[in-house]
């Protein structure tokens, strides 16, 4: 049996402007919000370590209370002092 030829088909070579332009505004789209989230993370991972300074002179300031009033549980509105109440067994000597 003999072959058919099909005629040859030429495929295009470049998208359509409107395709080209949908492409290029979506990845554009993809590029920016990338960017956008590691400028978010950069700015949390300065936050994460402000916070960790943070926790350290709240620590030392805690440690310093502890020497001078034997206790860091005070009310932050009024700067009351939250001694721990004495109780008998504390008087004991044994």
């Amino acid at each position: 049996m003999a072959k058919v030829k099909t005629p040859k088909v030429e495929k295009p070579s470049k998208l359509t402007h409107v395709e080209l332009h949908n492409a290029q505004n979506l990845v554009g789209s993809l590029t920016e919000m990338q960017m956008q989230l590691g400028r978010i993370e950069t700015e949390k991972h300065v936050l994460l370590h402000r916070i960790e300074n943070v926790q350290e002179m709240i620590g030392k300031l805690q440690e310093k209370f502890i020497k001078e009033y034997g206790t860091s549980d005070v009310n932050l509105k009024t700067g009351e002092i939250n001694y721990k109440p004495i109780s008998k067994d504390d008087n004991k000597v044994d």
